[in-house]
């Protein structure tokens, strides 16, 4: 059962990436398409679905509380250690903010997918919570290591605040702690512009799998160690927290699985859009959700 848990939850994502790889290989769609597909992806499906999937998310509970306190703090530390390991190896800034998408942010229809085939119904929306302000804080943590090149705050602060992905969680989270529900007339077209975002952002990692001579030991060396701070580092860190500090049964479930998710799809679209290394990006997503597997696989068999 827990080995189609993990097949159920990987495939989808895993069909898109190679659907990319054979679309742009084919060539029959035009190379133009992949840039205005990656503007659309950033500027109209993701915030269109962050602002549906955040504002309709239930009311936070006790549960969803202590998941997001734990999931927080634990995104600060390995954001911490990955400013500070990339400015001991002088890091070029675009690295380093794929780097920290690698290692940060993770795939919320994966977690989605694996909580509705283990949990109840109700546990279930509390997972959605989950999601919800999840990806608030990991979006944010994210966009201030792309505006750090300014070096001060004062600099970085209107960038991040004005940013597409910044302003639908804002106004997500604002709907949701309001209690405000949209009208059906904005809800549904938000709902269908939104629904793209995953599948459009898979296909174009797919469509930019490319190892350009000379960059192939360097995306391996520095994908696969991203890679290992996300499905090693942040599990490991996960469960020391949760044994040393009491939470509900259901929260330490929650942060079992998101540690082992692989690297948000949509994190490709954000490096191309915001000057990060696009080609690690797509190393990563691919490399990420393939071995992620390994440990979904096994925690599904635990719980």
């Amino acid at each position: 059962m827990h080995a189609g848990t993990a097949l159920a939850a990987i495939a989808p994502s895993f069909i898109l990436i190679l659907a990319g790889v054979l679309l742009r290989r084919d060539a029959w769609i035009d190379p133009g398409f992949w840039k205005g597909a990656e503007k659309l992806t950033h500027w109209v499906f993701f915030p269109a679905y962050l602002v549906h999937a955040i504002g309709s998310a239930g009311p936070m509970g006790g549960a969803a509380r202590s998941t997001v306190l734990v999931l927080g703090g634990i995104t600060l530390l390995i954001s911490a250690g990955v400013v500070l390991g990339c400015r001991y190896r002088r890091t070029v800034h675009a690295t380093f903010t794929s780097v920290m998408q690698g290692s940060v942010r993770f795939n919320s229809f994966i977690f989605l997918s694996v909580a509705y085939q283990l949990l109840s119904p109700e546990d279930y929306g509390v997972a959605a919570v989950v999601v919800a302000y999840m990806v608030a804080i990991s979006n944010t943590v994210v966009l201030l290591a792309f505006g750090n090149r300014q070096g001060s705050p004062w600099a970085v602060l209107p960038k991040v605040c004005l940013n597409p992905l910044i302003l639908a969680s804002g106004l997500g989270l604002a709907l949701n702690l309001s209690g405000v529900t949209l009208p059906a007339s904005l809800g549904q077209p938000l709902q269908a512009l939104g629904a793209p975002a995953l599948p459009l952002s898979l296909i174009c990692v797919g469509a930019a799998l490319r190892f350009p001579r000379g960059e192939f030991a360097r995306l391996c060396k520095t994908g696969l160690l991203t890679t290992g701070i996300r499905l090693c580092v942040f599990p490991l860190l996960a469960y020391g927290l949760i044994s040393a500090w009491p939470v509900p049964p259901l929260a330490a479930t929650l942060v079992l699985l998101y540690s082992v998710l692989p690297c948000a799809s949509n994190s490709y679209v954000l490096a191309t859009q915001q000057g990060g290394d696009h080609q690690l990006m797509a190393f990563v997503v691919a490399v990420s959700t393939a071995l992620s597997f390994v440990p979904i696989f096994f925690l599904a068999g635990a719980l």
